[in-house]
């Protein structure tokens, strides 16, 4: 799930045309985000909105434009993998 992940960030990097679109990223654990957050910081002005789901203070003091954090705590998602495609 990682690698695909940074597949689709390194896409929307060098494909301009696809920065129109709505980016969600689903993370089981902050630490999981923290180990990316670099990615995001590089990919989040690029996007048209980014969604970030995950543990409370997700993204905490990262400047992280057209992003919205959604606190998935207690709501049952944390026991689960994610994937969500649109095209």
């Amino acid at each position: 799930m990682l690698l695909l992940s940074s597949g689709i960030e390194n896409i929307v990097r060098v494909k301009p045309q696809l920065n129109k679109f709505v980016l969600l990223s689903f993370f089981q654990r902050v630490n999981n985000f923290n180990s990316v957050n670099q990615q995001y910081t590089e990919v989040a002005p690029v996007r048209k909105k980014l969604y970030l789901i995950g543990g409370r203070g997700l993204a905490a003091g990262i400047r992280l434009p057209n992003t919205e954090s959604i606190d998935s705590n207690r709501s049952g998602l944390e026991k689960n993998g994610v994937i969500f495609a649109l095209a």
